[in-house]
């Protein structure tokens, strides 16, 4: 067995897709400022698990994990560039 895993139902998608949509129309009700502390507070959550993010990478890619290493690093500096895009 390379990979195995569980898939989801229809339903189940749509529900996803449905929470996505209601968390949505609050998210963009926030102001940047407070929209700006959360996505901040989660890119630093990323560089605190940047070596488990890139050993999960590096498992379901196959990928040497140099190489994750390196996408998980640039995974904060993308957020700091997005964030800089609206300032």
């Amino acid at each position: 067995v390379i990979w195995q895993g569980k898939g989801a139902t229809a339903e189940q998608v749509n529900q996803a897709v449905s929470a996505a949509r209601e968390a949505f129309i609050d998210w963009k009700k926030r102001p940047f400022s407070e929209r700006e502390a959360i996505v901040l507070a989660f890119a630093e959550k990323v560089k605190e698990n940047s070596e488990k993010i890139a050993e999960v990478i590096a498992k379901e890619t196959g990928k040497p994990i140099w190489e994750t290493r390196t996408e998980a690093a640039a995974m904060a500096g993308k957020i700091a560039i997005s964030i800089r895009a609206y300032h």
